[in-house]
């Protein structure tokens, strides 16, 4: 059965060097000079351009030769950003000789061009597996499996990828594709005909997402057990093209100041030389060498107990940045992703230094993101209390300005100690945006021996006030805030909230998430009303109403999961940008005031089918999608379009 191509197409071009536009935040502002690298030997795996605006990026192989990435869809399947590529000399860069082109990541994408029916997945080196018909499709990715599918370049396609018209099956799965047991928490890459389990903690070092594995619903019986992947691996993390199937374990020498052991990878026999004229040295690190029967660089801890604890909205983590004298109590901690997923247990000091920026440490994510700790007390320790605020809410929810309004902090009994008294409690100090109120709180706690707040429980401090100004608003409180209260954790005492205070008389109302007029369709009409929403919509909850919403906005729509809830909008004032006649706009900043925002996106939603930012014949959220991930790049920003509206 042919295939039906239900697949969202980019920008159809020929091959293209990969453009990398480093810009500052004030659109129109010169770039800063970048600073040029004079070194000539470079590691296998570092990422190279020479030249700024239109350069290609290259990766250096284990060959020593340099492979070029063709476009920023293969860049994006290996890397999140490009916070990581050297800029060189072009002198430098002809050093190293053309070994050819990256192909996609291993299990991250399926592909297809504009000359074919055919949808594949990709293996080791660019091998294709031909996906005969969407039962195929469905039963290794899921029925949303179009949304992975990506067009390259039929010229990149021919030239750079193994196209040998196998089949993709459960006993011809992808060399190097992540695969999960259907039903079951375990995770292999396929090998050498061998399936090797996926420790938790490499799957960041080594590149690998859950998302991206393919189902099914036993491992076949044609692979064999291979040695687990517990660390990182050069040939899975980085495109390795034509690596041996011998692998080396050695000691790579420290990138950051801490790391005085440095790191046990495992690397291809052919990288081998390469890596020990950087000085890393062949075996395993001493740190690893003595953890492999007995954790001796663990710190002991023969009584911990397990606290969870809810995202704490500072960054005090991350300002830690690799020190962990501030917190001998932590004996490990887990962070719970976005996904739902818990990471491993991570023992700080040991093995947490963050994969992405590595000048701190995983524990940087509890800013954002649900935890849980390990604290280390001995056996003749007392309890000691915790409280923490919780959350802070406000009576009505949606303010007008000059309007009475009551914001209640909840503060919460996290520990296992109940309390009798206010102590800790009251010694808090608050930062209300824009609040007019008196000095002292309308309501306050009355905790006492008759009267005691157990643990689990929560009390409130309420302020009655009105706001003076309209706009965000960014209400902290903190708790203990003077130290008279000795605390188990005194990390959870500051805690912030936005709130949006509207125009006195505003009138907002409630919208869906999706489809914000209510005509039963998701497209381009519900993105002109959602750029009129002031700082209401903020869908990745950083406190921001802007074009990262919009993207996840254009990512999301049609998912009846993501689309469940409502929000309150309130409309900003009516601008001038209505169009009589068809006209010639910036791509990225329609209507010419110097700024790319929402301003510009309420006029691109009414340009009828004449912005195709993908090139696939038509105006849709799609479109909206690709603009809010590039409008800050000057390159993709170049061109002009005519706007019809």
């Amino acid at each position: 059965m042919k295939m039906k191509r239900n697949l969202i197409k980019l920008l159809s071009l020929a091959v293209l060097f990969l453009t990398i536009g480093f810009t500052s935040n004030n659109v129109g502002a010169a770039p800063e000079p970048e600073l040029i690298s004079s070194q000539s030997n470079y590691e296998v795996g570092t990422l190279l351009k020479a030249g700024a605006k239109g350069a290609a990026v290259y990766q250096i192989g284990s060959d020593g030769k340099k492979y070029v990435f063709p476009d920023q869809k293969t860049f994006n399947t290996w890397h999140d950003d490009f916070s990581k590529v050297v800029p060189v000399s072009l002198e430098v860069l002809d050093n190293y000789s053309d070994g050819g082109s990256v192909t996609f990541q291993p299990g991250t994408k399926l592909i297809t061009h504009r000359n074919t029916a055919k949808v594949y997945a990709v293996g080791k080196d660019g091998e294709v597996f031909y996906i005969p018909n969407e039962a195929t499709a469905r039963k290794f990715y899921g029925d949303e499996w179009y949304k992975i599918v990506l067009d390259i370049d039929p010229g990149v396609f021919a030239v750079s990828y193994k196209i040998d018209e196998q089949e993709l099956s459960e006993n011809n799965l992808p060399e190097e594709s992540l695969v999960q047991v259907e039903g079951s928490d375990d995770y292999y890459i396929i090998e050498n005909g061998q399936k090797r389990k996926v420790s938790i903690e490499a799957f960041g070092p080594n590149g690998l997402y859950r998302k991206n594995a393919l189902k099914v619903k036993k491992m076949p019986a044609i692979y064999n057990d291979g040695d687990d992947v517990v660390n990182e691996e050069e040939d899975i993390a980085i495109f390795d093209p034509g690596a041996d199937d011998s692998k080396v374990i050695i000691c790579h020498k420290p990138t950051v100041a801490n790391q005085e052991d440095g790191e046990t990878i495992k690397v291809s026999s052919r990288a081998l030389a390469a890596h020990l004229a950087h000085g890393d040295v062949k075996g395993a690190c001493p740190s690893d060498e003595e953890d492999d029967d007995s954790d001796n660089n663990i710190p002991s801890c023969s009584n911990p107990r397990i606290v969870d604890k809810v995202a704490l909205r500072t960054k005090y983590w991350q300002d830690l940045g690799l020190d962990t004298s501030a917190h001998p109590e932590i004996y490990k901690y887990q962070i719970q992703w976005f996904s739902g997923y818990w990471s491993p247990w991570y023992t700080p000091g040991v093995d947490d230094v963050d994969w992405k920026l590595s000048n701190r440490r995983v524990w940087s994510y509890f800013e954002d993101h649900n935890y849980r700790m390990k604290i280390c007390r001995g056996t003749n320790d007392p309890l000691l209390p915790d409280i923490m605020v919780s959350d802070i809410s406000l009576e009505p929810s949606n303010p007008a300005k000059d309007a009475t309004v009551t914001i209640k902090v909840h503060v919460k009994n996290s520990g296992q100690v109940t309390l009798t008294d206010t102590k800790g409690i009251l010694s808090g100090a608050r930062h209300f945006q824009d609040f007019a109120t008196t000095p002292l709180p309308g309501r306050i706690p009355t905790t006492s021996e008759t009267n005691p707040l157990r643990p689990g429980e929560t009390t409130y401090i309420t302020w009655t006030g009105h706001f003076t100004s309209v706009g965000e608003k960014r209400l902290e409180m903190e708790v203990n805030a003077n130290g008279e209260l000795e605390e188990s954790d005194n990390t959870n005492n500051i805690y912030s909230e936005y709130v949006t205070v509207l125009a006195a008389g505003a009138d907002p109302v409630l919208l869906a998430v999706c489809d914000h007029n209510g005509d039963g369709v998701r497209n381009l009409t519900d993105v002109s009303l959602f750029s009129e929403c002031a700082g209401t919509f903020d869908a990745n909850g950083d406190g921001v109403h802007d074009l990262s919403d919009l993207s996840l906005y254009g990512a999301n729509n049609q998912s009846n999961t993501w689309c469940t809830n409502s929000f309150m909008c309130e409309p900003e004032e009516a601008q001038n940008t209505q169009q009589t006649s068809t006209s010639t706009l910036a791509i990225c900043d329609h209507n010419g005031d110097g700024l790319r925002n929402l301003s510009d996106v309420a006029l691109f939603a009414e340009c009828v089918d004449t912005f195709d930012g993908n090139d696939d014949g038509v105006h849709d959220l799609s479109d909206a999608s690709l603009y809010s991930s590039n409008y800050q790049s000057n390159t993709w920003c170049a061109s002009d379009f005519v706007c019809r509206p």
